[in-house]
C-alpha cells in the first residue's frame, strides 16, 4: 500500500497485528496499544500478556480511527488493511506498516521478526529468534518421522465466525 519510513526505537506502538504484538513481546519491548479482533479477544497460551493496553473491535467492521488518534502513536503496525483508504488515514496519524510478506491477509512472522528487530537496533536478537523456531519445527519433524509427507489442515470456529490456513507457506 505504499512504503513507510519507521522511527528507530518508536516511542509509542500501536498494533492490530498479532505477529508484531508478539515479537515485540518476544525482544523485551511489548506493544503500548494492541487492538485485536472480537475473534481474538482472548490471549494465546504463548502470550506474556504485557502489552500496555488491549482493545478490542470488531472483526467485521475497522477500528475507530478517531480513537487511534487520540493515542498519539509514533507508529502503527496495521496487518491486514481492507483498503487504501483506511492505510492513508491511519498513515496520517503516524507511520504506518501494512502486512509485510507476500500475503495481504496477514505478516510473515519471519518478515515481522527482522523487521522488528530493525526497528528496535536488536537484529541478533531477532535472527536468534527465527533460528530459534526454525530449529524447534526442525526437531519436531526429527522426533516425529511419520509426519513426513503427511498433510494436515487447520480451522478454527468460534461464535464469531471460520478462521482457516490461507496459504501452502502458512
Amino acid at each position: 500500500m505504499g512504503t513507510t519510513e519507521v522511527p528507530a526505537d518508536p516511542g509509542k506502538i500501536i498494533s492490530f497485528s498479532p505477529s508484531f504484538a508478539d515479537v515485540f513481546s518476544a525482544l523485551g519491548r511489548p506493544v503500548d496499544v494492541e487492538y485485536r479482533t472480537d475473534f481474538y479477544g482472548e490471549p494465546g497460551p504463548w502470550e506474556n500478556g504485557d502489552s500496555g493496553e488491549t482493545l478490542t473491535y470488531p472483526m467485521t467492521g475497522t477500528p475507530d480511527v478517531e480513537k487511534v488518534a487520540e493515542a498519539d502513536p509514533d507508529v502503527i503496525f496495521a496487518g491486514y488493511l481492507p483498503d487504501q483508504a483506511t492505510y492513508d488515514r491511519f498513515n496520517q496519524i503516524a507511520p504506518t506498516i501494512a502486512t509485510v510478506g507476500s500475503s495481504p491477509m496477514s505478516d510473515d512472522w519471519r518478515e515481522a521478526t527482522t523487521v522488528a528487530g530493525d526497528i528496535l537496533g536488536r537484529s541478533d536478537d531477532a535472527k536468534s529468534l527465527i533460528e530459534d523456531a526454525e530449529q524447534a519445527f526442525t526437531d519436531a519433524r526429527e522426533n516425529h518421522p511419520a509426519l513426513d509427507g503427511a498433510t494436515g489442515t487447520f480451522g478454527q470456529i468460534s461464535e464469531q465466525g471460520l478462521a482457516v490456513v490461507t496459504g501452502d507457506a502458512d
